[in-house]
Order: structure tokens, then sequence, then C-alpha cells
């Protein structure tokens, strides 16, 4: 047998994820779909409403929500980058508004996450053996942030990123076009990307100057045809949408050492050691390695670690809530040291080796919960009479009005502007209050049950 003929056997791209890793992504993202992920979140009347009421009227609004928010432009719903909305109101116009369309829509965005995410890591040199946990990593991200942009805004930012590492003028311009409005989408991915991305450019090998020029000239291109398709999505209302957008995005910028530390403050407030005993031992085993046995390491490990890190604490200082985020990408660098480590280490390390594995998982097994099918239990022949003012919660929106509530109707999280969120004693006579017995008893609810109950 020939050389050619041994190398017509092999994968055709080593760097991409194979066959079997394609059919274990989609068995497990149609399963997670099955079982109702993603789970319902206290805002999907603020984001999937937007795109419902972009794909019904063709007007870029969301009267849902919009009495926390007596600052901004009533007219428009420029809260967020417009790019989810219209990403998801042109499916729903495509394949009609009720809740599984919005739910396919997030299991074709997680898949493209599974698949996009093991390129890039494959493209890093890492080894295979990463590829594993990783969809369970990332559809247990994506399970609890229901109708959220954040797991849409990763995929797309490992979607960018994959193409990033093409060999075409066209790949790449996609690829900065994704990764621009995945960072757009979910602010805090902005450090990863300009981590990543550089990284990218010098792994597995280093690019001349011309070809740095010429990605650059690619990156202001997409940066341009980005703006276009703004100005198109806002009719070209600059000045309003910057107004409401930079209030916004200035209420979720950390504004002091609190905010700064809080992803470590909610690590440590959930006593919940775990994760943070892996991390920390796994931080000083990785410093140990790098300081003493740096020729042992390829490159690109050293790289990623060093990246991924600063990355994390760049995020923590512009943008206070990404804790889940940290989760994501401390817990991959946690598995890809593990898997790096792996071949090397004797009989006894690899026993603490799944042991640091199994406690970096445990920091985020809320999410394993949705691996479970979500039962719900609907009120009887609910009456939405006209006179009344109908008060949803994100389980009767998604559920009991199959994300089309009435348009006077609204979103229970968003009754009052000051404290986001309303007791019972602040039900008004001509309200009718469809949500979840558990927010009337002051608990988190949380699936796999929840009961929706009708207060006249």
């Amino acid at each position: 047998m020939n050389t050619e003929e041994v190398n017509s056997s092999s994968p055709s791209d080593p760097l991409r994820p194979g066959l079997a890793y394609l059919i274990y992504s989609a068995l497990f993202c149609l399963y997670l779909f099955w079982a109702g992920s993603p789970w319902p979140h206290v805002d999907d009347p603020f984001f999937a409403g937007g795109a419902v009421r972009l794909a019904q009227t063709g007007v870029l609004t969301n009267p849902w929500v919009m009495d926390s928010f007596p600052d901004f432009n009533p007219h428009h719903f420029y809260l967020h980058w417009p790019v989810y909305f219209f990403l998801l109101a042109g499916w729903l116009k495509m394949t009609g508004i009720h809740t599984t369309s919005i739910c396919i829509f997030y299991l074709l965005s997680n898949f493209i996450l599974c698949v996009s995410s093991a390129t890039v890591f494959l493209r890093l040199g890492l080894p295979r053996i990463i590829l594993w946990p990783l969809p369970i990593l990332c559809l247990g991200y994506a399970a609890v942030l229901g109708f959220r942009p954040d797991s849409v805004a990763l995929s797309t930012f490992f979607a960018g990123l994959a193409l990033w590492c093409g060999r075409s003028a066209i790949s790449w311009f996609f690829g900065a076009l994704l990764v621009g409005n995945g960072v757009a989408m979910h602010s805090v991915l902005c450090p990863y990307a300009l981590g990543l991305g550089g990284l990218l450019c010098f792994l597995p090998h280093r690019l001349s100057f011309l070809e740095i020029r010429n990605r650059l000239l690619i990156c202001i291109a997409a940066a341009s045809t980005m703006l276009l398709l703004i100005t198109w999505m806002i009719q070209g209302d600059w000045f309003a949408f910057l107004a409401d957008y930079a209030k916004c995005v200035n209420l979720r910028r950390a504004h002091s050492w609190n905010q700064i530390t809080y992803p470590i403050m909610l690590l440590l407030a959930r006593q919940d050691p775990g994760f943070l005993i892996a991390l920390t031992f796994l931080l000083l085993w990785s410093s140990l390695r790098i300081s003493r046995y740096p020729h042992y390491l390829p490159p690109s490990l050293k790289s990623l670690t060093l990246t991924l890190w600063l990355s994390t604490l760049a995020a923590a200082l512009v943008y206070y809530s990404a804790t889940r985020l940290f989760l994501f990408f401390m817990t991959v660098w946690a598995l890809i040291w593990i898997a790096s480590e792996w071949p090397r280490a004797r009989q006894p390390t690899k026993y603490i080796y799944v042991l640091l594995a199994m406690l970096t998982f445990v920091e985020i097994k809320t999410a394993f919960q949705a691996f479970r099918p979500i039962h719900i239990v609907l009120p009887s022949g609910p009456d939405f009479s006209p006179t009344k003012r109908i008060v949803f919660d994100e389980f009767s929106f998604r559920y009991l009005m199959d994300c089309q509530p009435p348009e006077t109707a609204r979103a229970w999280l968003y009754l009052n502007p000051q404290t986001f969120g309303t007791e019972i004693g602040d039900k008004k006579p001509e309200d009718v209050w469809i949500v979840d017995a558990q927010k009337i008893q002051n608990a988190e609810s949380h699936p796999p049950r929840a009961e929706i109950l009708i207060f006249p």
C-alpha cells in the first residue's frame, strides 16, 4: 500500500471535527429540544418579545416591557443590538410565530455552537479528546439562558472564529462579520474576540506582515458592512438608537470594585467549593508545569491559557454580570489542561484528573437539570377578558400564550420600574396575573416543574 492510499483513508481534514462528533452533537441537541431546552428565563419577554413584535408588525418595538424603561424611546426598542431581533424575527416570518419555532431556532444555534467551537479548538492545536465533553458544556451553558441572545451570540462568535481560520478572503470577511455581531450581541465577548482572534493569526503558523495587513483591511470592510446593516435596521435613526443603547449598556457596565468582583463573589456565595478547589489546583499545577517544564507543553496551550485568563479578567472589569461566561471559559480551560496532560500522566495522577474534571462540572450542575423533560401544570380554561390587563411571566408567555400575548398585556418582571418585580399585594384590581405559583411564594422558580396559576 502506498502513501497516497494511507492518506486517503485518514480524515480529510484533521483540523475539523469528524462525522461521529457531528452525530453525537446533533443527537444531544435533539434530546435537549425534546426535554424543553432552553429553559424559560425571566428575560424571555424582553428579548423574544422584541423579535415577535418585529415579525408581527415590521417595527422593532416591545410594549410588554417598556413600563420599566420610562426614560427610553417608547416607539422603538433600541435597548439591545438589533441584529438578534432581526435574526429571530426573520426565522419567525419563515416558520411561524410560536414557541416551537423559537426553540428550533435555538436548537440550530446550539448545534452551530458545538461544531464551530470544536473547529476553533482543533485549529488551536488542542487534543481531539477535548471534543467529547464540549457539547455538554456548550449546551449546559445555553440551556439555562432561555430566549436570551447570549448563546446565539456565542455560536455566532465561534462560527466567525471558525471562518476566520479559513484560507480565502471571503471566509475572513464573513468570519470578521460574525465575530463582530457576536460581540455586539454580548459585549462581554469583546476581550475573548481580541485574544482568540489574535491567537488564531499566529497558530498553527505565524501570518506574514502582508497577510496581517490584508486581514485588517477585511476587518474594516466587515465593520463597514455591519454599520450599513444596522443603519437599515434602525432606518437611519442613529441618534435615537445610540441614546437608548448607550444608556442600556451603561446599566450593565461595572462601575465599582464590588461589581468588578461580582463573578467571584457569586461563586463563593453559592457555597459550592468544588469548582473553586478544582480551578485553584489546576491553576497552581499549570503554573508549575509552565515554569518548570516549558518544553513539554505545546505553544498553543501556553498561549491559550494566558489568553483565556486575561480575557476573563478584562470581561469582569467591563461587564459585571459575566459570571456564566466566566464559568464556561474557565471550565473549557480546565478540560483542555486535563486533556493535554492525560497522555503523559501516570495511573494515580489520572484518577486525580478525573476527580478534578468531575469537580469542575459540579459548578454547572444546574444545567444538567435541563437534561430531563420540563413538567408544566397549566390552568384550565383561562379567561383572557378584554376588559382586564393581562400580566404574564416567562412560563405563561411560552406555554400558555405561545409567545403571542395581547398587545395590552404586560410582563410581570417589568411592571415596577424601580424594583423589577412585583408582589401579590401590589396587584391592581384591573389586572389578571397569569404567573408561576412559586413567584407568589417568593421562591425561585426553576424547571423541571412549574405550575401556572391565574390571579383574577
